[in-house]
């Protein structure tokens, strides 16, 4: 080669020579004078490149006109970026041609990642098994046979060997000290031991590994004698089959859990995958093996049960349940014992980490969260354009009439300048959400008109709501920040001001995650809706309050339990007071929880969760009166006014007076956030740190929170 290379005109020629990274790898090997590139995974443009290219590729061949085409790959486009256990396989470009290879025959990829697999494993095997044409040593053409006829084998057989040896490397693998995402390495005397019973006398093994370095198939060259999966998922797949071959399949996975969840947890989803395969029964019973009693029949709860758990609800997900549970007894049962222990881990403050605490948080929204206070309740009653509308099932917290210390004190090395002075404020009871409001309670308002009256919202509000003019950035006093809210601002045009800007995210728009995405407006609107929905509906009332046993009237405050009972409350965002006393109490502590930060309270930076979480997730960091979530999580709209002429330095400031006009709702004044979020650390969830935001941010770690107070003539709240 490098002969032939020096021979070429240098100034008209270009010499690219490929090989295997491990063929290459040897001094002696190399090319002087020729750079050395490896290739790197694909990137995400690549690979919409490689689809775009691939339908146009194989329109001909399926007779598609270019439309067709054209819409075959972005359907494979959004089915792997719906699928995020996609998207590392798409970076590889043989499992991402199987992938379109697949798409291109089936219309559609499978839906369940068991089926995805077994279909790309038989397509990595027919690689093997295709016949081909080679030049013989007398350099003449012959066919060579597939493999399994090479060795006088069934498929079915090379199959077996291959789940044995993924299973055997697998575990192997999982003993050792640093366990990779790569497939493990497997030496050539493992490959061959797999092989040898397949091996009839005349069949020499170095045929075999003549087979796996000249057809990349399910077993792949890593190095000179090492081979390797051609991912770790098909390691693991092929390990839950040969689980499955042996007796006791449901079994076997639980005890492989029970030693080593994490490492398992993987092969016990494929496994369960595997099992549907059999039917949908199969797959529960490995379910219902691996849970088999609620938590009620556990007296001492480890990590381990609780981990046990919360992959058996993961296995549910990916048997899409709930939906195939209903009017199946068996299936509901185990649905509900699922459900019990994930409604356990939530509400045991020290189970597990916040990671592991928020994942099963989202497997309990998706499996469908039971808690009170996080859902809805329907109401069969009341339907709007054919759509039934539900009430949000908001459960209530007390806050007692009476002071508190408000703000920080001078010399708190954490306090910033508009925290202080500290001093102590009396505010009436009242009563706040338990929980920030959730996407299913904040779907009552989208889906029950909330966005198509105008009497719910501000002048401001509406005009931002109907396009009618510009955001108003006036109380922006820095010109870079301005241009940049201006352009962020374009992204959520009049048309899209109809929900929630995150509304149909995958993980944001979860039903038990906190509502994120709107804007001041429409925080305001969601409380006016909500004050309008529960003052109206008094039959619906004694619905919701038989339902649940628990009612507003149920409060000791004699004149707040008079005003609901008379209809006379209103559900609003709280002012800046109020929040921060329903946070902290009268005693003026920092965090919601006395005493120091603690890890696992709350999801802040500190967490490493990386965006919002199921509502609840922390009970350790509830706050005296029991509200949930006031550290962390997301920033929460109030009521209050910042100001308007500056955003370095309020215009409402301390000490906090009631009557100075904070809590007018009208004008485009920025407005006070308090909680820190999921994006900032544990300084800015301080009880008494103070944010602002212009009333049309609609940012993905802010949300709100409601109270009910008493409705006085002159608010317009």
């Amino acid at each position: 080669m490098a002969d032939l290379s020096h021979a070429l005109p240098p100034d008209r020629s270009r010499v690219l020579v490929t090989a295997r990274p491990y063929a290459y790898a040897a001094p002696e090997w190399r090319l002087h004078g020729f750079e050395v590139l490896t290739l790197a995974s694909f990137s995400d443009e690549q690979v919409q490149h490689f689809v775009a290219r691939w339908y146009q590729a194989v329109r001909p061949a399926m007779e598609w006109d270019e439309a067709t085409a054209r819409e075959r790959g972005e359907r494979l486009l959004e089915a792997l970026a719906e699928r995020p256990y996609l998207a590392d396989l798409a970076t590889r470009p043989l499992l991402l041609t199987l992938m379109a290879t697949l798409h291109t025959s089936w219309g559609q990829l499978p839906q369940d990642r068991a089926d995805l697999y077994e279909e790309t494993t038989k397509l990595l095997l027919s690689r093997w098994q295709r016949a081909r044409e080679v030049k013989g040593p007398d350099g003449k053409t012959v066919v060579e046979p597939g493999i399994a006829r090479t060795l006088s084998v069934e498929e079915s057989r090379v199959r077996t060997a291959l789940h044995r040896l993924a299973c055997q490397v697998h575990e192997r693998q999982g003993q050792g000290t640093e366990r990779e995402l790569v497939p493990a390495d497997i030496a050539t005397g493992e490959v061959l031991a797999a092989f040898a019973p397949l091996l009839p006398e005349n069949v020499d093994p170095r045929d075999v590994l003549k087979y796996l370095e000249t057809r990349s198939g399910l077993l792949v060259g890593r190095a000179p004698g090492v081979y390797a999966f051609p991912h770790r998922s098909f390691q693991e797949y092929l390990t839950a089959c040969h689980l499955a071959d042996g007796p006791d399949f449901a079994a076997q996975l639980r005890a492989r859990v029970w030693t080593d969840p994490a490492w398992w947890r993987e092969v016990f989803l494929l496994g369960v995958g595997k099992a549907k395969q059999g039917g949908l029964d199969h797959a529960v019973q490995v379910v219902n093996k691996l849970v088999p009693v609620g938590p009620e029949g556990v007296s001492e709860k480890t990590d381990t049960y609780w981990k046990a758990a919360a992959l058996g609800g993961q296995a549910l997900v990916d048997l899409h349940f709930p939906g195939k549970a209903h009017g199946q007894p068996d299936f509901e049962a185990a649905l509900k014992r699922v459900c019990g222990w994930l409604v356990a881990l939530l509400e045991t403050p020290d189970a597990l980490t916040p990671r592991e605490r928020a994942e099963a948080g989202d497997v309990l929204g998706r499996l469908g969260d039971p808690r009170p206070g996080v859902d809805t309740l329907p109401l069969p009653e009341r339907e709007r354009a054919g759509v039934r509308v539900s009430l949000p099932d908001i459960l209530w917290v007390e806050v007692p009439a009476g002071p508190f210390l408000m703000g920080s004190a001078e010399g708190d090395e954490m306090a910033w300048e508009d925290e202080c002075p500290q001093h102590t404020l009396d505010l009436p009871a009242f009563l706040a959400s338990r929980y920030p409001v959730t996407n299913a309670q904040y779907r009552s308002f989208v889906e029950g008109g909330g966005y198509d009256e105008p009497r719910y919202w501000t002048a401001e509000g509406w005009a931002w709501r109907a396009g009618e003019r510009e955001p108003d950035l006036s109380p922006i006093d820095d010109e870079d920040l301005k241009k940049s809210y201006a352009g962020w601002l374009t992204g959520r045009p009049k048309e899209k001001r109809d929900r929630p800007f995150w509304w149909n995210h995958p993980h944001l728009g979860l039903p038990n995650r906190p509502v994120v995405g709107t804007t001041w407006y429409e925080a305001l609107a969601y409380g006016r809706w909500l004050t309008e929905q529960l003052q109206d509906a008094h039959g619906e009332w004694h619905i919701w309050r038989r339902k649940r046993l628990r009612t507003l009237e149920s409060v000791s405050d004699g004149g707040l339990r008079s005003a609901i009972r008379h209809s006379q409350f209103v559900i609003r965002l709280p002012s800046e007071a109020e929040w921060e006393k329903a946070a902290r109490g009268p005693d003026g502590r920092r965090w919601p929880w006395r005493g120091a930060w603690a890890e696992g309270k709350a999801n802040t930076g500190e967490s490493g969760i990386g965006e919002t979480s199921a509502v609840g997730c922390f009970p350790g960091g509830a706050s005296p009166y029991g509200a949930m979530d006031m550290a962390g999580n997301v920033w929460e709209w109030t009521l209050s006014r910042w100001g308007h002429t500056s955003i370095r330095q309020p215009d409402y400031g301390y000490p906090y007076n009631q009557a100075d006009g904070r809590e007018d709702p009208g004008g485009p004044d920025l407005r006070v956030v308090r909680g820190g979020s999921w994006t900032g650390y544990q300084g800015y969830a301080r009880c008494a740190y103070r944010a602002w935001y212009l009333p049309v941010d609609f940012l993905s770690d802010v949300g709100l929170r409601v109270v009910v107070s008493l409705a006085l003539p002159s608010s317009e709240c």
